[in-house]
């Protein structure tokens, strides 16, 4: 007793395959990136600190598109005899009155902006060879912080949903042996 299989069928099958090659893709390019991230990272962390003092810090509108805020931190330091500036922006958050989900999204800035007045000392890492560059040394939100553990997450999804994909198409597979004998 042979079973037939349509052209409907080869067709989802097919389409479950691409959808397995596509999210592990996804999960190697999630795997690489968050393996680069950690190294940077890694990096980073080695380099030596300075304090650095809040300059300006200011809640900037951005000049284009939906009205969105973001924060803007001028942080100086000193390495050697070398005055240093370091840029920091946030991400961009709606207005507190706009709709969005969770709700008033610019509290924390508002809050942050307000705990780190000019002359604030904030701890950076800087690049020895390039005393120029250099990262926050802590996680300060809203500005930032280490993005490894939230990239592994995201790799846990890619792969959880690759695994499950692989498995689905690997139970069907069977039906399909016979598929390539008599074609």
């Amino acid at each position: 007793m042979t079973s037939e299989v349509g052209p409907i069928g080869k067709l989802m099958f097919l389409g479950r395959v691409a959808l397995v090659i596509l999210t592990e893709l996804c999960t190697a390019f999630a795997a690489v990136a968050t393996a680069a991230q950690a190294w940077q990272e890694h990096v980073r962390a080695r380099w030596p600190m300075v304090t650095a003092h809040v300059g300006l810090c200011s809640m900037e509108q951005r000049s284009f598109g939906w009205k969105r805020y973001h924060i803007h931190c001028r942080l100086n330091y000193v390495v050697g005899a070398e005055n240093n500036v370091l840029n920091v922006y946030s991400r961009f958050v709606p207005p507190a009155n706009a709709a969005q989900y969770p709700a008033n999204q610019i509290a924390p800035y508002e809050v942050w902006l307000e705990e780190y007045p000019p002359g604030t000392p904030i701890l950076l890492h800087y690049d020895p060879d390039q005393p120029a560059k250099a990262v926050l040394a802590g996680n300060y939100p809203p500005l930032g912080g280490p993005h490894t553990a939230s990239n592994l997450k995201l790799l846990t999804f890619f792969a959880g949903i690759f695994l499950v994909l692989l498995t689905l198409a690997r139970a069907t597979w069977p039906r399909f042996r016979g598929l390539r004998a008599s074609s």
